[in-house]
């Protein structure tokens, strides 16, 4: 029988005790609760409109792309994650028959839109003839679903794999809604406290409770059978006859799903680069962003300057104490410096002055730095969180925050296309166990670039990639470079996808040392005449590597690059001017800006020019630029724009 063979795990479920199992319910049913109380808080704020017009709409509605790595949702609508489109100037959250393709009507008319089910039940529906309607659809959706007395939540007892999905997704959505960061809309709110403290327990009760339902259905006694690997069909329809036809489609495509997994070539290759990656020096947050032998990391920098910012408020002896106890804690401040802040603290009953404040800032920038250490736990979160805000590191379906790797779809095309290649180019490739991925669906300030030794099962370089300026600007689909236009046309200014070979390293008068490269594929033909090429490009807090520059106002000109960290060391904290202990902080301050996505190029493959030392597996003390023109040419590079890209290889 069929439940024998897919769910042996579950014999371990039926060890929890129905006790368990009903508090798992009770936790999905708060959770659903406490989901419908920050739709309502959402759609009651600016006056209920769900018509985004107004600027703290627009900031609330923001950072929501975090949510997923393809920021497909913007915004709930009755309940159902949507997209906001621009329309008369104005952002309207869309009616999710248009925008959600998990949308389901179930037994509604035209004109009624079917409230979310994981928040409702099934086949609550409610008008959307009007704009007062729709305006007001969840708020609809609730009076509706109390008048009908169905609070008692029962159709989330038993959720499928699709419910517990969905339902992960609108958390997901909740969770970046409250975050943690400053500029999380709805942070500090009653309602996003409960959403912060009930998150881990609620996934965990969506997890349980389809593992829960699953087993009920389908009850596992004996040993698994072994799974076949020939083209029968494993599902049969007399093994189904106790099954509905949702659990028997379902079902079916579970086990083709593992079939399909089983036959997959490239799959273990996969997994075991992966593995390798994620816990290589390329994930560790200390090393992610230009960081030096002789200096703490730009990440580091990053999150101590924000815990500066603290200082101006800091009116209490209290909050003094506290703020001082963090310093410590996080980076190793020293009792002398301890004692010099609480000195300028205390020549002031109130906020410190503005002078005080840089003077503090100062003293304890130069003992952070001079007693540097890296691996505290707390400070590598914090690091994380910062890396997920600068759009480099991401957050997962689960709210977790992840060092990315390349998807699987861009690894098994790339793989699969590469016989081919070698079939057709071999004579053109030396390294033929060494594949470049480029995956265009991700930001550009998401390290998206992968060189990896298929021999070694090592990934040899992770960095940044620019895309095409284009028609889109480069900023792409989500807005931050991902998922660019792509094109084979001259002077589009357009990436191009597909299968590439890098041919020699090259020197131009205009972008300087490149890699050229030679588009095969029928979707960059024109990639050589193009002169579409990989050189040297900025990178995120490139300026905390390679230096600052101030403006000379005599010369009018930028004068020669200066290294933040060895000004700042220099400054006398103590007795020196204002005016250039505020150019020394700046100068700290203004190395690590960045932007949502790096400064687009001309269609080719920008990437950083700061040394790498520190991330090259072989430990050559050169940049980026230098260490690819040795590593890449005489090699297949895959550009991947997306599941649905066309490739003569594929």
């Amino acid at each position: 029988m069929i439940h024998k063979l897919l769910f042996p795990f579950l014999i371990f479920v039926w060890s929890f005790s129905s006790f368990a199992a009903e508090d798992d319910f009770k936790m999905r049913v708060s959770w659903v609760k406490t989901l419908k109380e920050l739709i309502h808080q959402i759609e009651t704020t600016e006056d209920n409109k769900m018509v985004l017009q107004e600027k703290k709409f627009l900031k609330t509605w923001s950072l929501i792309s975090e949510a997923w790595a393809d920021a497909r949702y913007d915004c709930f609508y009755a309940g159902w994650p949507s997209t906001l489109k621009s329309s008369g100037g104005k952002k309207l959250c869309q009616l999710p028959i248009r925008s959600n393709s998990s949308y389901e009507k179930g037994i509604c008319k035209g004109d009624e839109l079917q409230c979310q089910p994981l928040l409702f039940g099934k086949n609550l529906c409610v008008s959307f003839r009007t704009k007062e309607e729709r305006n007001s659809s969840f708020s609809n959706c609730e009076k509706k679903f109390q008048a009908a007395k169905n609070d008692h939540y029962d159709f989330l007892r038993n959720i499928s794999r699709e419910q517990a999905n969905d339902l992960r997704e609108m958390s997901s959505l909740a969770a970046d809604i409250c975050g943690s960061t400053s500029s999380s809309p709805q942070k500090g709110s009653s309602i996003c406290n409960k959403i912060n403290e009930k998150l881990p327990d609620a996934m965990k009760a969506i997890d349980r409770g389809f593992v829960e339902a699953t087993a009920q259905r389908y009850p596992a006694t004996e040993e698994p059978e072994p799974i076949p690997t020939g083209s029968t069909p494993l599902v049969k329809a007399e093994d189904c006859e106790e099954t509905t036809s949702d659990e028997h489609q379902l079902l079916t495509k579970s086990v083709m799903g593992i079939q399909k997994k089983a036959n997959e070539p490239y799959a273990e290759s996969y997994e075991k680069i992966k593995q390798e990656f994620l816990s290589s020096p390329f994930c560790d947050p200390e090393k992610i962003a230009n960081n030096s032998d002789n200096k703490p990391s730009a990440i580091y920098m990053s999150v101590l300057m924000d815990e500066l910012r603290n200082i101006d408020y800091l009116s209490s002896v209290t909050k003094r104490s506290e703020f001082m106890k963090t310093m410590q804690d996080k980076f190793n401040l020293s009792f002398s410096a301890q004692n010099d802040v609480l000195a300028l603290f205390n020549q002031s009953s109130s906020s410190p002055s503005k002078e005080t404040s840089m003077r503090i800032r100062g003293l304890i920038l130069q003992d952070a730095i001079k007693n540097y250490r890296p691996g505290n736990k707390q400070l590598d979160q914090e690091m994380k969180e910062d890396l997920a805000k600068k759009n480099i590191f991401k957050k997962n379906s689960e709210g977790e925050i992840e060092c990315p790797f390349i998807s699987k779809d861009a690894f098994m095309k790339a793989m699969a296309g590469k016989e081919d290649v070698l079939k057709s180019h071999g004579g053109s490739i030396k390294k033929k166990n060494q594949i470049t991925i480029v995956d265009y669906t991700r930001p550009s300030n998401e390290r998206r670039m992968f060189v990896i030794d298929l021999e070694t099962n090592q990934v040899l370089h992770n960095t940044w990639t620019a895309n095409g300026i284009g028609n889109d600007g480069g900023k792409g689909q989500d807005g931050k470079g991902g998922s660019p236009q792509m094109s084979n046309q001259p002077g589009s200014l357009k990436s191009s996808d597909g299968f590439i070979i890098a041919t020699a390293a090259s020197h131009g008068n205009r972008f300087g040392p490149n890699v050229l490269l030679k588009g095969i594929d029928s979707n960059n033909t024109n990639m050589a005449a193009r002169a579409v090429i990989v050189h040297g490009w900025d990178s995120p807090m490139g300026d905390y590597a390679n230096g600052m520059r101030d403006y000379n106002e005599n010369t009018r000109k930028y004068d020669r690059p200066y290294d933040v960290i060895e000004r700042v060391m220099k400054e006398d904290f103590k007795n020196g001017s204002s005016q250039e202990m505020e150019k020394a902080l700046w100068g700290v301050k203004g190395s690590l800006m960045t932007t949502p996505y790096l400064s687009p190029t001309e269609g080719c493959l920008g990437v950083p020019t700061v040394n790498m030392k520190h991330l090259d597996r072989k430990g050559r003390n050169k940049d980026q630029v230098e260490l690819l023109r040795e590593d890449l040419p005489g090699s297949i590079i895959f550009s991947y724009s997306g599941p649905d890209m066309k490739s003569m290889y594929l």
